[in-house]
């Protein structure tokens, strides 16, 4: 994208469910890295265009306030159907003993330059490729579904909202040379969160923070949340 000359991109850092954690750190490290995680996203200002300008070329645009977003129920279409419905409005559900209920924020907009995304934990950013599937280009809400459960709120899913028409087939994102699964499968795709982070990010914008941080060493962590 051009923008006065200079590329514009957002990187979007979410922290997930303990499960998919790094097994060496406790129930109670999880839950307190969780909530500091969440207070981040809903409190802690972007860092100023200054910082990131400073010696490049380059300029992170910050994200849009914190919104509550409602989406109304249809019939989910995705197996299994929490993938979605979690983002419905009121939307609830039980594991085990727990009932958990889910809230929608909107927490600003990726811009996709090349319609090539790659997810993954952002400390391994720097070596990470896209998925095989190409995506629409544009600018598009970055959304999260809040869980409660007690009094825990952490981070449940984080979704790209492409377009607001009903899905015509779900299938897994997947990395060059994978091949596709049902989505019943026993297997499943994903990536670790050693780093109890993840992020979305365009490809480009990707190539273009490796660069910034190879010349700024501190730059990683005035972008990301360090704990």
């Amino acid at each position: 994208m051009s923008y006065g000359g200079m590329k514009q991109f957002f990187i979007l850092t979410i922290c997930l469910f303990a499960a998919n954690v790094s097994k060496a750190q406790t129930s109670q490290q999880l839950d307190s890295l969780s909530k500091k995680f969440l207070e981040a996203i809903k409190s802690t200002p972007p860092p100023p265009d200054s910082i990131l300008r400073k010696k490049r070329q380059i300029r992170l645009k910050p994200p849009d306030t914190l919104r509550l977003v409602n989406i109304h129920p249809f019939k989910p279409l995705v197996f299994p159907p929490i993938f979605e419905s979690s983002f419905f409005e009121n939307a609830k559900a039980n594991q085990d003993t727990i009932a958990i209920t889910f809230y929608t924020v909107e927490i600003g907009t990726i811009y996709v330059e090349t319609g090539k995304i790659i997810a993954c934990d952002p400390i391994v950013m720097r070596d990470a490729h896209p998925f095989s599937q190409r995506f629409p280009k544009g600018s598009f809400p970055v959304q999260l579904s809040i869980a409660k459960y007690d009094n825990d709120e952490r981070v449940a899913f984080g979704r790209i909202y492409f377009l607001d028409h009903p899905v015509a087939k779900w299938e897994f994102a997947v990395a060059k040379g994978k091949k596709q699964i049902p989505l019943a499968s026993k297997d499943f795709y994903g990536y670790g969160v050693d780093g109890g982070e993840g992020v979305f990010i365009d490809s480009a914008a990707n190539e273009d923070f490796t660069r910034m941080s190879n010349e700024d060493e501190d730059l990683w962590e005035t972008v990301f949340a360090v704990s």
